[in-house]
C-alpha cells in the first residue's frame, strides 16, 4: 500500500499530469458545489487567492497611516491609561515597516549584483591562461615536427643509441673490473654485487654509514682504523661505479627504444601538433560562444535577478502576515481598553450628573441653611 510520501513522490515525477489533474478536479469540484454560479465562485476564489499577496501591502499602508497619525493620537491619549500600550503598538508598526524596507533593499541589491559577471570574468581569465598554455604547447609540437622531419633524424637516433650502448658497456666493464679486483668481500660488497637496479644501489648506499660506524669492532675482525678508512673508500668507489653503470644502462635502453620507434615519431609529432591546434580552436570557440553580455547570458542573469527580487517580496509577505497577527492583537487590546475607559468615564459623569440632579430636586443640604458648595450658585 502506497504511503502519502510515495504519492507525493509520484506527483513530483509527473508534474504536468499532476497540474492537469488538479485543474480538472478543481473545476469538477466547483461545478458541483457552486449551484450554477461557477464563474462567481471562481472569481471569489481568485480574489481570496490574490488577497494572500495584497493584504500585507494593505497592512503596510495602514502602518504608514498609523505612524503619520501617531502625533495626533499622543495628544488625544496623553492622559489615558492606554498611552504606553499605544506607543508600543506604534513602535512595532515602525519596526515592521523598517524590516520590510530592509528585506526589499537587500533583495534589490542582491538582484543588481547578480548582473555583475564575477564568475564569468574569473572563468574568462582561466580560459585565457589555458589558451596561452595550449599555444605554447603548439610551439613545442611544431619544433618536434621540424626535428622529426629532418633528413638525418633517423640516423642521429641510431647513432645516439649506439653511443649510449657503448657508454653503458664501458661503465659495466669498469664496474666488473673493480669488483673482481676488490680487496674485500662479503657484507656490503656482496650486496652491491647482487644489486640489479639503481634503486638497489641507492638503498644499499643508505646503510653504509650505519655499518661503518661499528668499525673497528667485533663485527670487523682484524680491522684497524686505517683498514676501516680504506674499506670506506672502496665502498664509495664501488657505489659510484655501480650508479654510473646502471644509469648508463637505463639511458641505453631508452635510446634503443627511441631508435626503434623513430619511424613513427614524425606521425606522432604531427598528431600531437594537430591535437594542440584543435584544443586551441575549441577554447577560442568556447570563449566566443560563452562570453558574457550575450543574449543568452543576459537572459539567464535577468531571470536570476527576477527570482531574487520575487523571493525577497515573498519573504516580506510571509513576514508581514506573521507580524500583522500580533500587531492586530495589540491594536484590538488598545481599542478595547480605550473603549472601556471611555465607557467608565461616561458612566462616572452620568452618575455625578444624576446625583447632582437628585440633590437639587430634593433640596439637599441647602434646604437646612448650610452653605452651598464652592462654585455653586446661591438662591
Amino acid at each position: 500500500m502506497e504511503t502519502v510520501t510515495d504519492i507525493f513522490e509520484l506527483a513530483q515525477d509527473n508534474l504536468w499530469l499532476t497540474g492537469v489533474m488538479f485543474l480538472v478536479s478543481a473545476a469538477l469540484f466547483v461545478a458541483l458545489l457552486s449551484q450554477g454560479r461557477m464563474i462567481e465562485v471562481l472569481l471569489a476564489l481568485w480574489r481570496v487567492f490574490c488577497a494572500i499577496f495584497t493584504t500585507p501591502f494593505i497592512f503596510l499602508r495602514r502602518a504608514v497611516n498609523v505612524i503619520l497619525g501617531a502625533e495626533a493620537d499622543d495628544a488625544t491619549l496623553a492622559g489615558s491609561r492606554v498611552f504606553t500600550l499605544k506607543k508600543i503598538s506604534d513602535i512595532y508598526y515602525f519596526l515592521v515597516l523598517i524590516a520590510c524596507l530592509l528585506i526589499v533593499a537587500a533583495g534589490a541589491s542582491a538582484g543588481v549584483m547578480s548582473l555583475y559577471p564575477k564568475s564569468e570574468i574569473e572563468r574568462e581569465a582561466e580560459r585565457n591562461e589555458q589558451i596561452k598554455l595550449a599555444q605554447a604547447s603548439i610551439t613545442e609540437a611544431e619544433e618536434k615536427v621540424a626535428e622529426t622531419a629532418a633528413p638525418d633524424f633517423q640516423e642521429r637516433a641510431r647513432k645516439a643509441s649506439e653511443e649510449a650502448r657503448r657508454q653503458s658497456d664501458a661503465a659495466g666493464a669498469a664496474l666488473k673490473a673493480f669488483s673482481d679486483n676488490a680487496a674485500y668481500s662479503g657484507g656490503i660488497i656482496q650486496q652491491l654485487q647482487e644489486a640489479v637496479s639503481l634503486e638497489d644501489i641507492d638503498a644499499i648506499a643508505g646503510t653504509v654509514e650505519g655499518e661503518l660506524s661499528l668499525c673497528p669492532g667485533p663485527e670487523f675482525t682484524g680491522f684497524e682504523t686505517a683498514d676501516c678508512e680504506d674499506y670506506r673508500r672502496v665502498l664509495g668507489r664501488y657505489i659510484d661505479l655501480a650508479r654510473t653503470s646502471f644509469s648508463k644502462a637505463d639511458a641505453a635502453q631508452l635510446a634503443e627504444a627511441e631508435a626503434v620507434s623513430v619511424e613513427g615519431a614524425r606521425e606522432q609529432a604531427e598528431q600531437a601538433l594537430s591535437d594542440r591546434k584543435a584544443e586551441v580552436e575549441a577554447l577560442l570557440a568556447e570563449k566566443k560562444n560563452e562570453g558574457f553580455w550575450t543574449g543568452k547570458w543576459l537572459k539567464a542573469r535577468l531571470t536570476a535577478m527576477a527570482a531574487i527580487v520575487l523571493s525577497s517580496l515573498l519573504i516580506v509577505i510571509i513576514f508581514v502576515w506573521s507580524s500583522a497577527l500580533f500587531l492586530d492583537l495589540i491594536s484590538w487590546l488598545v481599542a478595547m481598553m480605550r473603549a472601556l475607559e471611555i465607557w467608565a468615564d461616561a458612566a462616572a459623569a452620568d452618575k455625578i450628573s444624576l446625583e447632582a440632579a437628585h440633590a437639587e430636586s430634593s433640596g439637599g443640604p441647602n434646604a437646612e441653611g448650610s452653605a452651598p458648595p464652592n462654585g455653586a450658585p446661591t438662591v
